[in-house]
């Protein structure tokens, strides 16, 4: 412990070789500690195989755990300057570069105190101290220190304008939520392969409850929804973007990022598991994988951990997982659109992303997919939640005395995807009814999905004058 609470202050100090040198005390101190090893000083014996340590008791008490989160947590405060805009992620990006982008996105965090060879070895001495421990005083540390996040989290939300210690105190929850991150990733046991690790039946079931425990915490207010770009109003509609690169921001934005990665290692650890916890985690995870109202950083986090849960779970990808649970995100926006409407209130930002991530999931799931009769039920069940949508987003639109820019570009978006959401539906119906759409006589160039609509229903247009332009007006 002595040598663990030098770490920081080598870390600090730029001295990275002695930093090293200390950390590979720690580990020799620790491997030295393992009964029963086949090999002395094995280091990777002591990761990939189960062994019980003679200080797991003495590391396990509250005033070892302190000093060992608050010392690792100093190495692995995040390097703010690397947290830059990027391009945003669209829902109905496949090409194999994107996806693996994706795949990678979410171990693109870099630390400021740490290079590259130092940041692997303080993530290997994390996760050697997580077997030394065992997984259920590991359990008891993770969910400790979320709690601790969340509580400090809700002491500072009080405050009106941003510190220099509101921004050293984000950088520490970043820190503590790597550290559980790595601690999860010790007792989880070796991968074997990219999805799912060699854990066994009593560890994955700590592990769930410990996932039942600290998920309602991470994915709640005021920490989940800690905003990660600027929400002034502008004139111009691409200052959002440069807002987003705030220093505030960006510091918020790291420990965002950090709740993330957390979540995408707890879905490789669970595997298909991790749809029991679908109620929980996959609405705020669509919220932040929305470019409305996100750091592009956040957004592709965001992307990543979707994406490895939908390859977990089953799902051929992101489109697909999502359209395969429209109908239960579908509910639980009419819930809080009710809400609104009931308190008359504005809409928030990341509901109107969260909308527009779904309808377009749905659409390219339509495109995409070659059994269309799989989600053809879902899809249709769904209209009606959608055509309720349209009218309180249009109740909404009509109550804002002063809209800003922001705003008013989110709810034409909301807009757009509605709208390509009905034609996609008109288009099904007549595809499943076999309806001939050319049958009016109308030129293809003429013929909108206003027009393939009145066909469906067999609705005369008498209110509609084709030779006026009607999206021109």
């Amino acid at each position: 412990l002595e040598l663990v609470e030098t770490l920081p202050f080598l870390a600090k100090s730029g001295k990275s070789a002695e930093l090293r040198t200390s950390l590979n005390l720690v580990d020799g101190y620790t491997i030295a500690s393992f009964r029963d090893m086949e090999n002395d000083f094995d280091f990777e014996e002591c990761l990939n195989e189960k062994r019980k340590s003679d200080i797991s008791a003495a590391l396990g008490c509250s005033e070892s755990l302190e000093v060992i989160k608050n010392a690792f947590a100093v190495l692995f405060t995040p390097d703010i300057g690397s947290i830059v805009p990027k391009p945003m992620i669209e829902v109905d990006s496949s090409s194999d570069s994107t996806k693996l982008a994706l795949r990678y996105e979410g171990n693109m965090l870099r630390f400021e105190y740490l290079d590259d060879k130092n940041a692997s070895a303080a993530t290997a001495s994390v996760r050697l101290i997580a077997r030394a421990l065992g997984v259920k005083r590991c359990a008891f540390a993770i969910d400790g220190v979320y709690a601790d996040m969340f509580e400090a989290c809700v002491r500072s939300a009080g405050s009106r304008y941003p510190t220099e210690g509101s921004h050293r105190e984000r950088l520490k929850w970043a820190g503590l939520g790597v550290v559980a991150t790595e601690l999860l990733a010790g007792v989880s046991g070796p991968f074997s392969s990219a999805i799912g690790p060699c854990t066994s039946k009593s560890t994955l079931k700590v592990l769930s409850s410990l996932a039942s425990s600290v998920f309602p915490i991470i994915v709640s207010e005021p920490l989940w929804t800690l905003p990660s770009v600027s929400e002034t109003r502008h004139t111009d509609p691409k200052e959002d973007n440069i807002g987003a690169g705030s220093r505030h921001a960006s510091y918020n934005a790291s420990v965002v990022m950090v709740l993330m990665r957390f979540l995408c290692l707890y879905a490789r650890v669970l595997g298909t598991d991790i749809k029991l916890l679908f109620p929980t985690i996959l609405f705020p995870l669509i919220e932040r994988a929305s470019p409305i109202g996100n750091h592009s950083s956040v957004q592709r986090t965001a992307f990543s951990t979707l994406w490895t849960i939908s390859e977990t779970a089953g799902y051929s990808d992101i489109s697909s997982l999502l359209a395969m649970n429209v109908d239960y995100l579908l509910d639980i926006i009419s819930l809080r659109l009710r809400k609104y409407a009931w308190e008359g209130s504005h809409l928030e930002r990341s509901l109107m992303g969260v909308v527009e991530v779904i309808l377009q999931s749905v659409v390219y799931q339509r495109q995409v997919s070659g059994n269309q009769s799989s989600i053809q039920g879902v899809v249709f069940d769904a209209g009606a939640i959608v055509g309720n949508m349209l009218k309180c987003f249009l109740d909404h639109f009509d109550r804002q005395s002063n809209i800003s820019n922001l705003n008013a570009l989110d709810t034409v978006r909301v807009f757009r995807s509605i709208n390509i959401f009905i034609a996609s539906s008109v288009d099904r119906v007549i595809d499943c009814s076999g309806i001939d759409i050319h049958a009016t006589g109308d030129d293809d160039e003429d013929f909108d999905w206003l027009n393939r609509l009145n066909v469906e229903l067999n609705v005369d247009t008498s209110g509609y004058d084709e030779s006026e332009s009607l999206f021109e007006e």
